[in-house]
């Protein structure tokens, strides 16, 4: 029997999403390595006038983790992206990273390997804070200083906690401002994750 999975693209169809702004910022943000098309760029524009978008599940497709997840019945965007439980998105990249590894240790030290552990890193979401002119982040390897790209969040008030995902040659996009206490400290709790994994698989 084949796998339900092989369903997906028609399912996708038949689906549709209405993405408000937040939302369409996490997935303008997401690193992927397909090319760019239509729905990429239609999904970037919404994002960066602040508007909402309404398309079909397919049209996510070229995001496969989140395609993925809406398929499944996980339609609220914002907390998937936003949650540290399991079934979140860091949480996910994390599990799938480890079980990769543990299956396939023969992968490790291969470029391919390590564009993957980098990508996790990279699209993993952090939480930051900005101070007094700098931005300070709880990234997987622990709080640092980051530039960010302000092209969705526009200008960071002093004091203020933000999410971070993705990156450009300007540095790691800021989504936006968060004052939600349990989910700031949730996101800070990322780098625990990130150093259990490491230890657990050596990478």
């Amino acid at each position: 029997m084949g796998s339900v999975e092989y369903f997906f693209k028609e399912l996708g169809k038949e689906i549709s999403l209405n993405l408000n702004s937040i939302e369409l910022r996490y997935i303008a943000t997401c690193m992927h390595f397909y090319k760019q098309n239509s729905i990429t760029e239609k999904i970037r524009e919404a994002a960066k006038k602040n508007e909402s978008l309404e398309i079909k599940a397919f049209d996510i497709k070229p995001y496969p983790t989140l395609f993925r997840k809406i398929i499944l019945g996980k339609r609220n965007i914002l907390d998937y992206f936003e949650s540290m439980r399991k079934e979140g998105h860091n949480r996910t990249l994390l599990d799938q990273l480890k079980t990769i590894s543990k299956a396939n240790p023969e992968l490790k030290g291969t470029e391919s390997f390590k564009n993957l552990v980098k990508h996790v890193y990279d699209c993993t979401v952090w939480v930051g804070k900005s101070e007094n002119g700098k931005c300070i982040a709880w990234s997987p390897d622990g709080k640092k200083e980051v530039e960010i790209d302000t092209t969705y969040i526009g200008k960071l008030p002093d004091g203020k906690y933000f999410t971070i995902h993705g990156k450009s040659e300007e540095g790691k996009f800021g989504v936006r401002i968060i004052e939600n206490e349990k989910t700031i400290s949730n996101l800070k709790k990322l780098g625990k994750f990130w150093k259990n994994i490491r230890e657990e698989c050596g990478i």
